[in-house]
């Protein structure tokens, strides 16, 4: 027997189909379609579908800082794979940081909601040093036409997606 996927993968990847990464265990749920539409009806169904196929043959990116905890991990757990079940070619990728660098983009999360602290210069080397490391949002790899960014984290890396959009990238 081989052994169970561990992930994300060293570079960053937590769930795509275009790796062939599609973990159907742990964290990961997919309920069929025909699940929610007993909850929204048929015309709230009617209606994804329509935008499903507007946004066929685009690549998205989902990147945040985690893929376990948080709000937003836990929603791209069951929204990534969902997504790709309708036919969109959806990837989550995450940042790596130590800790030093997690601390740094917590005093920032601190700053930017009014509750006061401080940003040094070594933080701030800390943090576009580890956004540098992660280099994870490579578009010209990935190829990805949208670039969604769930948290503060690596927010940093939207000038580099933006270069390497070349008139690809949504923002």
């Amino acid at each position: 027997t081989s052994e169970p996927l561990s992930v994300p993968l060293p570079d960053g990847t937590v769930y795509s189909r275009t790796k062939g990464i599609c973990p159907a265990t742990g964290p990961f749920s997919l309920s069929p379609l025909s699940a929610y539409e007993r909850i929204i009806g048929a015309q709230k169904t009617d209606r994804l579908l329509e935008a499903v196929e507007r946004v066929k043959g685009l690549k998205i990116l989902e990147l945040n800082s985690t893929a376990i905890g948080g709000g937003g991990a836990e929603m791209l757990h069951s929204s990534v794979p969902f997504l790709n079940e309708l036919g969109v070619d959806n990837e989550w990728q995450v940042i790596r940081g130590s800790k030093p660098f997690y601390e740094t983009t917590k005093a920032i999360h601190n700053l930017l909601q009014g509750r006061g602290g401080y940003f040094t210069t070594d933080m701030e080397k800390i943090y576009f040093q580890t956004l540098k490391d992660n280099g994870s949002c490579d578009m010209s790899a990935r190829d990805a036409d949208i670039v969604i960014i769930h948290d503060p984290q690596p927010l940093g890396l939207v000038p580099r997606c933006y270069e390497k959009a070349d008139k690809k990238g949504r923002w």
